[in-house]
């Protein structure tokens, strides 16, 4: 008698991905969850093409069983069988190996060189992801895989998954080589330089010493030197993400439940005895300094929680816009010694183009501290709880930070908002509330707040600024 992974495999093998497939997933996840390891394990024996399931199985797999099925995806993948034109395609083992490197890394770290020749992920930014938190053991190869693949793709590849191990010894060994890597060969000249990798992994060169005076190419190579240079005494490398991170936990019934099973994900149900409160949503306090009027409030930290940046000021209230935050891109606040956002004296835009939003439907979350399986996210993981604050950001578009107005100097990363959360009025069809296709995606409806992506605010600890950047799909 066959279980009920084994007729899940049999008929995807028979009728493919359908509109049923998802909804079919997630009630095997709900009725037969300890089925989950012999659906990865059977879909990897199989050799199926574009069966993202698996990927999404994965997260529901309790950690013990990850392991042996992580090795099996190596063990059975074959570069052939690779597919580049896109994610429906996508073979078993690289669905697999793509939620592992997210969630468990450290259990491919045996096989990242393995990893690396089989191609696996090589046509995707993902396939740097298992080289995080391999500290320095694959230096080596990779620095020789740069030294003897020419002009090739290959060479910019192992460039980013040096990079992606995020040491000091990686960004020093990038350094040593941009001189020899920039001259003869013109296609790693923009990827040799380690200023164009560093805000992709959520680091910047520390700003050195002013060059003193000197005439033409001497005071160039000069300027060039120093600048690499750190302050005495200050770290080389500055990190631009708290390693502190936290999930906002919301109550019961607050999120909209659009499609099947898309509050199931273990993301969107954290706990901890370390969870502390905090206000989301409701008005603000401030005036936009675009188009005058009421601000949106976002989200108060009361305590600040420990590990994010914070230090200048015993609490945070963090605002925006969302009548003109996709029209202007940047909306600058100055905060006082309290916490309380104004707008910022240089901010600008234009004020005719913002569409009437109405504020997040007030409510009370929990920071939950997130559990290291889920400090590594991808945004295209659109399933998963990704608002969250402090740790890495999880970028919809390419790794951005701002420069503060007032110091000019980085912003790092503090808090993103994934555009989830109802606003004030939202309830069912024909009340004000958001309206959702049967795939599950947003029409434009009344309780729609800021549109389909995420919202990123940064920090600058010692001016008490920030700023809130939208990405969008």
């Amino acid at each position: 008698m066959t279980g009920p992974s084994e007729r899940f495999l049999d008929d995807f093998e028979r009728h493919g991905s359908t509109l049923g497939t998802w909804e079919k997933f997630v009630a095997l996840v709900r009725e037969h969850p300890d089925a989950l390891p012999s659906l990865v394990e059977g879909g990897l024996r199989r050799r199926l093409s574009g069966a993202r399931f698996l990927g999404d199985a994965v997260s529901y797999l309790p950690a013990s069983a990850v392991a042996a099925l992580a090795e099996l995806a190596v063990r059975l993948h074959v570069p052939e069988q690779k597919r580049s034109t896109g994610r429906e395609m996508r073979s078993a083992s690289e669905e697999v190996l793509w939620r592992v490197a997210l969630q468990f890394p450290r259990l491919l770290h045996p096989w990242l060189t393995e990893l690396f020749e089989q191609e696996v992920g090589f046509d995707e930014y993902y396939g740097v992801h298992p080289w995080r938190e391999s500290g320095e053991r694959h230096h080596a190869y990779l620095l020789n895989v740069v030294r003897s693949s020419g002009s090739g793709k290959r060479a910019a590849r192992a460039l980013e998954c040096l990079l992606e191990t995020r040491t000091p010894a990686a960004f020093r060994a990038v350094e040593r080589h941009e001189h020899l890597l920039m001259h003869g060969n013109a296609r790693l000249r923009h990827w040799a330089r380690i200023e164009w990798h560093l805000p992709g992994v959520g680091y910047e060169r520390a700003r050195g010493r002013s060059a003193r005076a000197g005439s033409g190419w001497a005071r160039s190579a000069a300027a060039s030197l120093l600048a690499r240079l750190p302050h005495p005494g200050k770290e080389p490398w500055r990190r631009l993400y708290p390693e502190a991170s936290y999930h906002l936990g919301f109550p019961e019934d607050y999120l909209p439940q659009h499609g099947a099973g898309w509050r199931d994900h273990p993301t969107f149900h954290l706990d901890s005895e370390g969870a502390v409160p905090a206000r989301l949503g409701g008005a603000g306090a401030a005036e936009c300094g675009v188009c005058g009027r009421r601000a949106h409030h976002l989200l108060t930290l009361d305590p600040v929680p420990a590990g994010l940046g914070v230090t200048s000021v015993p609490a945070l209230a963090l605002e925006t816009c969302l009548h003109c935050i996709w029209d202007n891109s940047e909306l600058w606040w100055k905060h006082d010694r309290a916490g309380r956002p104004t707008p910022h004296p240089r901010q600008d835009g234009d004020p005719d183009h913002g569409m009437e939003r109405v504020p997040l439907r007030e409510t009370t979350v929990r920071l939950v501290p997130t559990p290291a399986r889920w400090y590594w996210q991808d945004a295209r993981n659109e399933r998963e709880n990704l608002t969250r604050l402090g740790g890495y950001p999880t970028w919809i578009q390419s790794a951005g930070y701002p420069s503060c107005p007032d110091c000019q100097k980085t912003m790092p990363f503090l808090f993103q908002l994934d555009a989830v959360c109802p606003g004030e009025g939202a309830g069912t069809f024909g009340d004000g509330g958001e309206i959702f296709d049967d795939r599950g995606e947003p029409f434009g409806g009344g309780g729609q707040t800021f549109g389909d992506g995420i919202l990123y605010t940064y920090w600058c600890d010692a001016c008490r600024v920030s700023v809130s950047v939208p990405q969008g799909t």
